[in-house]
């Protein structure tokens, strides 16, 4: 999901060292033991902050700094009607949705608006510094393959250059 052209994120555990790092998009579901749980249940996190010139204006201005997504696989139940199913509300105490025994799936949101007033428009990229730790790898194949690559067009460029140049003061010389 794209929003503003902000992406969403979600922390995620890396499971050995408790660190918490950020990963672009969001799992559609979890593997834990022999069971799959699919997330079918998505809460958006927003942060919001009023820019201080928003007051010169008169008008309510609001900007959107976060962007966050928790999926949960929530179970669901059959409403008395037979025709609907939804899932459980947070008040009651939450089980995961078991794929062996779902007919059908329900999916939900939620949506949370949080007021940030400390959190700035131009700090609102800064979250995604802390992503996953493979992505922030230096790719060298692909960097020396560009740097060669501009390398031999500079050099074909070069001769081009050269013997064209070399033939026109050729001919200027027999002149």
């Amino acid at each position: 999901m794209v929003r503003d052209p902000q992406k969403e994120a979600k922390d995620a555990d890396d499971g050995e060292k408790n660190q918490v790092f950020v990963m672009s998009g969001f799992p559609l579901g979890v593997q834990l033991k022999d069971q799959y749980f699919l997330h079918n249940h998505l809460k958006f996190k927003l942060e919001y902050h009023r820019p201080e010139d928003a007051d010169d204006s008169g008008v309510s201005l609001y900007r959107v700094v976060g962007f966050e997504i928790e999926p949960s696989s929530l179970k669901q139940f059959v409403r008395d009607g037979g025709d609907s199913a939804v899932c459980q509300s947070e008040g009651a105490s939450l089980e995961p949705l078991d794929l062996d025994k779902a007919e059908t799936i329900t999916y939900t949101y939620d949506v949370e608006w949080t007021e940030n007033p400390d959190k700035e428009w131009v700090t609102r990229w800064d979250i995604y510094l802390q992503m996953s730790p493979g992505s922030g790898q230096i790719h060298w194949f692909s960097i020396i393959n560009s740097v060669l690559i501009a390398l031999f067009l500079s050099g074909m460029v070069a001769m081009i250059l050269i013997r064209t140049l070399a033939r026109d003061i050729a001919k200027y010389n027999e002149l």
